[in-house]
């Protein structure tokens, strides 16, 4: 998330100080704008899966922000984001309206399926008239409404849109939105501002008016008639479908110039013919999201607006969440301004969240760092939404079979229970929510504290990821039905805090290890996974250190350990609560023996016979000596000239070798305790040549060989061969392919050659380095291990 970490620090610092606890129950939705891209996807043309990427991006940035309703925008100009068998499919997806996504899949069936899963709603939210934002502006389909039926469309300013006042236009939007409502499991369905153009009308509608006018003699009246008729026809076929489906919709935030007083200018009303007051006197929506989108202390003053919806609302069956502005954050005066909105909305009883436009633009780009401001303060828990009386107050049964189950293979633990039966009026669990406590002795008053809220899924099962805390903690899992009605809890699982573990083998102090040696430790009951760090330093310096994490057995083999040296080595446990202290450190020497020394011949000799004694140092406590000569650098199957294991000798005379042929030769100590590190790798040439590694002859084929050592911590050596000059770039990637060091880039002579890469600025993990040489491309990858 792009997230201002300046702001995040300020906020941090105060937070003890103005911080209050926010309420378990609230609205928290934003607009996820397709039209023109404006959110989603970034551009059109995109691949599928680079668009679905995109869309899971946002919903874990907003489920991180704790936010719990999606407006996902299915249709901005008489086109859809669903597979429909009324409309083309929209140009934002492919750049051409009527083309569908390729490779296909529909992206409203998508986006409900991954809000759901994370415990969001995701209510389709439909531009009703709007057929053309710009008459011209994109190539019309064949089955676009404008294209079969222009007759029951009129243009003003250059906004085409489909006729209020002709019924059969009613119906066919109607028609069209039903399609999502029967087929999709959306959760409601939602209307903007945009229903009659803010432009001036004139007579562009006048032959229907005077076709149809229902007895009004006054055009203005007849206009508003037809929304609402539009409206209630809506209401009543999604109630007939789908009960639980709620309407919503946001007008423009002034419903009349003068309500309240001081207010004036455009209006909902008069110019948009749009009257929210007749759609709730007559019972025809369930929520209201005026766009009060002014600062305080304005000629549209967000305080009074906002106090005079509530108090107009109050009356009726509907729910109210002021929509506001998070686009225009950086152009309010006061930099908290948007924050000071929530908070009045939480003082007043009617108003029950917010509703922000719009998501890349106001709040994942953190404009003043607001989405800080959310995640540490005014949304730092998660909520539910509220639930509607009117449509449903039956709570749903309880879960069944709540159990713990803790993990054998990450270390994450696992809740996990029972879907319940279905309630009395044959609704079944929706989502649920998660509590989490230090004790098992409750005030009921303690479920309506949103810090005792761990989170909502739409899942029968939750991941616990291992935290700091080394108590044991409590879990109840309540039920929450369509319209957020909440069940009773049963009784919680305990996850207990994980023990410090004990080491035992090999025990402190050891003088003389095997080269196989395993680290041992004691298991201790509900531990489900340890950190293991080994190290040179007594201190565990940094640098120093290899970790091994995430081990879910009790022993581990550590690799890559010199010989004759010493070694420390400590454990912690941790599961789903928490994570101990590592334990005092033991250590142990290894019993092998150390790199053996290289004497004759020297590295890049060539003035030799067919014919010569290798010669190698002593090593006071070896029995023996691994050999190994190759005509290949990293002495791979098939080129092997000599592996022998040498008895109580320092000398290997090796005959018949061809001139012109470079060797490469390594020695390896053994003794009771296994093999020694191999030493270095030193090569030769019989007949007299100048380079051993600048022959034109050797090697015959481009190669980049593996780091040696690997896993390494902070050097490893990369060697490469090239048969010819060539130019020579090797680059350094991380596992998202973010270019993280350029260790060569230069023409380069043929032979064999090396280079060494510090990785000391680069954290624990899998990198990629890649060389091209000439029209020769290869990667390979490389462990840094700290």
């Amino acid at each position: 998330m792009r997230l201002l970490t300046i702001f995040t620090l300020l906020v941090c610092l105060t937070f003890e100080i103005t911080a209050q606890v926010p309420p378990k129950r609230e609205y928290r939705a934003a607009w996820l704008s397709t039209v023109i891209n404006l959110d989603w996807p970034s551009r059109s043309g995109l691949s599928t899966e680079v668009q679905k990427q995109e869309l899971v991006d946002m919903l874990d940035d907003l489920k991180n922000l704790n936010f719990n309703v999606i407006l996902f925008q299915v249709r901005g100009e008489a086109d859809a984001l669903w597979n429909s068998q009324l409309e083309p499919w929209s140009q934002v997806l492919t750049g051409r309206q009527g083309q569908a996504p390729d490779p296909f899949y529909d992206p409203l069936e998508f986006v409900i399926e991954e809000a759901h899963k994370r415990g969001m709603e995701l209510h389709a939210w439909f531009n009703p008239y709007r057929v053309e934002r710009v008459t011209g502006s994109v190539p019309l389909a064949s089955n676009n409404i404008a294209v079969q039926h222009p007759e029951w469309t009129f243009i003003v300013d250059g906004l085409r849109i489909l006729n209020p006042g002709l019924e059969v236009a009613r119906n066919y939007i109607t028609d069209v939105i039903m399609e999502v409502v029967d087929n999709y499991d959306v959760d409601g369905v939602h209307f903007d501002d945009y229903f009659y153009p803010y432009s001036a009308m004139g007579n562009t509608d006048i032959a229907a008016f005077q076709a149809d006018p229902r007895g009004f003699t006054n055009i203005s009246d007849w206009r508003r008639d037809n929304v609402n008729i539009f409206m209630a026809q809506v209401y009543d076929e999604i109630k007939e479908s789908k009960p639980h489906v709620k309407l919503g919709v946001s007008p423009f935030g002034v419903w009349k110039s003068g309500y309240p007083t001081g207010i004036s200018g455009t209006s909902s009303y008069y110019q948009l013919y749009c009257d929210p007051m007749n759609w709730m006197q007559r019972g025809k929506l369930d929520y209201l999201t005026p766009q009060m989108y002014w600062a305080h202390n304005t000629g549209q003053d967000y305080r009074k607006l906002m106090l005079w919806w509530a108090d107009s609302i109050s009356q009726y069956n509907t729910h109210f969440y002021p929509g506001q502005a998070a686009y225009r954050i950086d152009d309010f005066s006061d930099v908290s301004e948007v924050q000071r909105q929530i908070r009045e909305n939480r003082a007043n009883d009617i108003a029950m969240g917010s509703t922000f436009f719009r998501v890349n633009v106001g709040i994942l780009d953190n404009p003043r760092g607001f989405a800080d401001s959310l995640r540490v303060d005014l949304y730092r828990n998660p909520a539910i939404p509220p639930s509607m009386e009117w449509l449903d107050n039956v709570d749903p049964n309880p879960i069944t079979n709540l159990s713990d189950n803790l993990t054998d293979e990450s270390g994450i633990g696992v809740l996990s229970w029972d879907e319940p039966q279905e309630a009395s009026d044959g609704d079944k669990a929706f989502m649920y929510a998660v509590y989490k406590f230090d004790n098992n002795v409750l005030d009921p008053t303690a479920f309506e504290n949103s810090d005792n809220l761990a989170g909502i899924t739409g899942k029968n099962y939750i991941y616990l990821k291992p935290g700091e805390l080394f108590n044991t903690q409590y879990y109840y899992i309540t039920a929450l039905d369509r319209n957020f009605n909440e069940s009773t809890t049963i009784d919680p699982v305990a996850v207990n805090a994980p023990q410090l573990p004990e080491l035992q083998l090999p025990a402190n102090n050891t003088p003389a290890v095997k080269k196989d040696v395993e680290l041992t430790w004691k298991y201790l009951p509900v531990t489900s996974a340890y950190t293991v760090e080994v190290s040179d330093d007594a201190d565990f310096s940094e640098g120093s250190v290899v970790a091994f994490d995430n081990v879910v057995d009790t022993t581990l083999q550590p690799i890559y350990m010199d010989g004759e040296s010493t070694y420390y080595w400590r454990v912690k446990g941790k599961n789903p609560i928490g994570e101990t202290e590592y334990t005092d450190a033991y250590s142990f020497t290894t019993g092998y023996p150390a790199a053996t020394e290289l004497v004759y011949p020297a590295h890049a000799t060539t003035d030799l016979d067919t014919f010569v004694t290798l010669k190698w140092a002593k090593k006071l406590n070896a029995t023996s000596y691994h050999l190994f000569v190759s005509v290949n650098k990293e002495y791979a199957d098939g080129y092997t000239v000599v592996d022998t294991v040498v008895e109580n000798d320092t000398t290997f005379f090796i005959d018949g070798l061809l001139q012109n042929k470079v060797y490469w030769w390594k020695v390896a100590a053994i003794n009771e305790y296994g093999e020694g590190q191999w030493s270095e790798s030193f090569g030769f040439k019989p007949a007299i040549q100048t380079d051993v590694e600048g022959e034109e002859n050797v090697p015959v084929v481009f190669d980049l060989l593996q780091n040696y050592p690997n896993p390494f911590n902070p050097v490893t050596t990369i060697g490469y061969s090239l048969p010819e000059k060539a130019n020579v770039t090797i680059k350094v990637y991380d596992i998202l392919g973010r270019e993280v060091a350029t260790l060569i880039n230069d023409e380069i002579n043929a032979g064999y050659h090396e280079i060494k890469f510090d990785a000391s600025n680069l954290s624990s993990g899998i990198y990629i380095y890649h060389m091209n040489a000439g029209k020769y491309s290869v990667a390979k990858k490389l462990t840094v291990m700290k």
